[in-house]
């Protein structure tokens, strides 16, 4: 009767999974379910999903390496699967990197954060795909620590910003690090101007050079530009702004 019971509930929840597999694929799927309820080897594991620790990430597809089902959290990053007891899950979301975790038989309830994958495009796509919303993760790459960078590797501030700002052109002008968006034309700019060159926020507050920084004391950086840099800075972030937020 229990046996019974499970098939049932594994039913349920691989009905929705198998609806883009071959038919090949679906029979293959549901006879390795079978075996695993035959040995009394299916757990639910239930978790939630976050971003840099404190954000809820929505829709992450959720996969049980063994049993082969799948899900998907919500809103509040929830989610709820039927896996082996000794199991991986596999979590997969645009614009983060690949996530697995090992789940043991003693596990039911689990927390795992995505990384981010650096850069503008993969942040766009995350917002584009519904996993996050566009204000909590300007908020989040500014204010929490990435850890896909190792910012004391750099040897000074220039090359933290020559190596961090894809897409620009950083310069040192009369002794002040400037950065230019790639495409603008800067020969005509003075050299103890900053015309044309991106502003500097550090910790929210606008200065005029950073090349007093430590890179061993940066937290994040960031380039904002067009709507986004003018939304927030003004005139000012015409040029674009790159903001950079310190431990």
């Amino acid at each position: 009767m229990k046996t019974t019971h499970s098939k049932l509930i594994l039913s349920v929840f691989l009905s929705f999974a198998l609806l883009s597999f071959a038919d090949g694929q679906k029979r293959a799927i549901m006879e390795r379910a079978d075996q695993l309820i035959e040995t009394g080897d299916v757990t639910t594991v239930k978790g939630t999903v976050t971003a840099f620790n404190n954000y809820y990430v929505n829709n992450v597809e959720v996969t049980s390496r063994k049993t082969r089902s799948k899900a998907y959290t919500d809103s509040l990053g929830r989610f709820e699967i039927l896996s082996s007891k000794e199991d991986v899950l596999i979590f997969k979301a645009n614009g983060f990197e690949k996530n697995r975790r090992e789940v043991t038989a003693d596990e039911d309830e689990i927390s795992v954060n995505m990384i981010l994958v650096p850069g503008e495009k993969n942040e766009k796509k995350a917002v584009a795909h519904g996993h996050i919303n566009e204000q909590d993760l300007a908020h989040a790459v500014e204010y929490y620590d990435d850890p896909n960078r190792d910012f004391p590797l750099y040897s000074g501030i220039k090359e933290m910003l020559q190596a961090e700002l894809l897409g620009t052109r950083v310069i040192d002008q009369g002794g002040s690090i400037r950065v230019y968006i790639r495409g603008r034309d800067i020969s005509s700019v003075g050299l103890s101007e900053n015309n044309g060159a991106a502003i500097f926020a550090v910790d929210g507050m606008i200065v005029r050079d950073v090349d007093y920084l430590n890179p061993r004391n940066v937290k994040n950086i960031r380039l904002l530009t067009g709507h986004e840099a003018t939304r927030i800075y003004g005139s000012h972030g015409a040029n674009g702004v790159v903001m950079i937020r310190t431990k």
